[in-house]
């Protein structure tokens, strides 16, 4: 028998499909505290990203939105007022086209 710690939060689906196989079973907890599942969410979502980073392709990307759109709905924040905001910002500030590092500014 092995036993693997992952203290970590999976989409709805996963305890499901762990305990539906014949030589596996899994122990999982649902979270209640609103700042505790933020806490998660944030965890999650560096763990996606770091692995887009290391396989950038759209099923990495999917799961980094997945995991973005919860924190939107945890934080009630409006997806119509995100979307205008980045193109508000991005006529403003621009995009990152130019691939430019900002290295130093100095002030006089």
């Amino acid at each position: 028998m092995v036993e693997i710690i992952y203290n970590k939060l999976v989409r709805d689906n996963i305890p499901k499909i762990i305990n539906d196989q014949d030589n596996q079973s899994c122990e999982y907890y649902t979270i209640e505290d609103e700042d505790e599942y933020f806490k998660y969410l944030i965890q999650k979502v560096i763990e996606e990203i770091n692995e887009f980073y290391h396989n950038p392709i759209s099923e990495e990307m999917a799961d980094v939105m997945e995991v973005l759109m919860a924190i939107i709905k945890l934080k009630n924040i409006d997806v119509h007022t995100v979307e205008s905001t980045r193109i508000k910002k991005l006529l403003e500030k621009g995009r990152f086209n130019k691939k430019y590092v900002l290295k130093r500014v100095i002030k006089h």
